[in-house]
């Protein structure tokens, strides 16, 4: 948002020096609407990525929280269902059997298909217990919290094919 508004203003500015030969005159009312609306953006886009909504965990930590939620869909930044913390209420710090024992989580398939948005998933092999956290085009691996394995999916139709590649060795 803040990249989006950086080009808008500098080619408002560039259009209102060009038009007037390098002189500077007064900005339209249109223009000044741009520069208020987009002030606003970028003051609610700070706000909704400041760090007092979140809860404070170390990688591969997941919390259960209590909080009041926006919902983004759609528009120029192009939001897909993404959920900003507007006031975190209450957290607290989860183990992966607690997690699993709490939420219904999907196994892992072998052949697990790309999807849009956010994807949890596990996989136990032995007495290890896997989370895979599908964001975008990147998966991230944790067992025991730990974070084990990233990387970038090229196959959408098989997006853990380098996750099983690697625990089976």
């Amino acid at each position: 948002m803040i990249a989006h508004f950086s080009l808008d203003f500098a080619g408002l500015v560039n259009s209102h020096y060009a038009s007037t030969g390098g002189l500077s005159t007064e900005l339209l009312a249109s223009d000044w609407i741009n520069l208020v609306v987009a002030a606003i953006g970028i003051v609610t886009a700070l706000v909704l990525i400041s760090q007092k909504n979140y809860p404070e965990l170390e990688n591969g930590q997941i919390a259960k929280v209590t909080a009041d939620i926006k919902i983004n869909e759609g528009g120029v930044a192009g939001y897909t269902g993404n959920y900003f913390i507007t006031d975190l209420k209450d957290q607290t710090v989860m183990s992966y059997e607690e997690v699993t024992d709490d939420l219904s989580i999907s196994e892992a398939a072998a052949e697990e298909e790309m999807s849009y948005g956010n994807k949890l998933l596990q996989y136990r092999q032995n007495d290890d217990l896997y989370f895979i956290v599908q964001i975008g085009q990147n998966v991230d691996v944790y067992l025991n919290g730990e974070s084990v394995m990233e990387y970038e999916w090229s196959d959408p139709d098989n997006i853990l094919e380098p996750f099983f590649e690697e625990i089976t060795v």
